[in-house]
């Protein structure tokens, strides 16, 4: 069992090699979380080119597919949502909820065992006309995490996501791995 880790966009569209050198300078924090946490990860980004990074306890995946490098809400890898039951994950961490709607097709893909997570990198919430479609896909993940209190109070307050639904208020998550590794502790415990 393992946790996977999946950014559904490239780093930036104009380098197709910047997926690659960001990974790689990103994987010492990964493999730090790895250790506290006692678990491998797998960091999955869609690209335009395949190539597998491995230290000891992660593993970085560049995956291509045949969509362009932004992906609208209405685009489904599906290739890619297989591929990452594969791994037979226990939890799975979703960066961005910009794709709502990406949320309830991986869902579909992986079944009700694992734990989908999602993390808050900056994006709106949706205008009240097209605010259910938020809901609607944000629904099936059962956690987010923000380190911000009163962004994650918004998105309660906007019901784009329910207080049912497990909330993780973080702060300086990005730059300590083992805050990362408690909550992915607390979720698996859970579980």
């Amino acid at each position: 069992m393992s946790i996977v880790i999946l950014f559904l966009h490239p780093n930036n569209k104009n380098d197709r090699f910047s997926s690659l050198t960001n990974h790689v300078k990103i994987a010492p924090y990964y493999e730090k979380v790895a250790v506290y946490s006692k678990k491998k990860l797998t960091i999955i980004r869609r690209s335009d080119v395949n190539y597998e990074f491995r230290t000891n306890n992660t593993t970085i995946v560049l995956r291509r597919d045949n969509f362009p490098p932004l992906l609208s809400w209405w685009q489904e890898p599906e290739d890619l949502f297989r591929y990452i039951t594969t791994f037979n994950p226990e939890l799975i961490h979703i960066m961005g909820l910009d794709l709502p709607l990406h949320f309830r097709w991986l869902r579909k893909q992986v079944g009700d065992f694992p734990y989908i997570l999602g993390q808050y990198t900056g994006e709106q919430i949706w205008p009240n006309i097209k605010i259910w479609m938020q809901q609607f896909g944000l629904r099936t993940a059962d956690g987010f995490l923000f380190e911000d209190k009163q962004v994650a109070d918004i998105w309660l307050k906007r019901a784009a996501i329910l207080c049912r639904q497990d909330i993780f208020k973080i702060k300086n998550l990005h730059r300590n791995p083992e805050y990362l590794a408690q909550v992915y502790a607390l979720i698996l415990e859970k579980k």
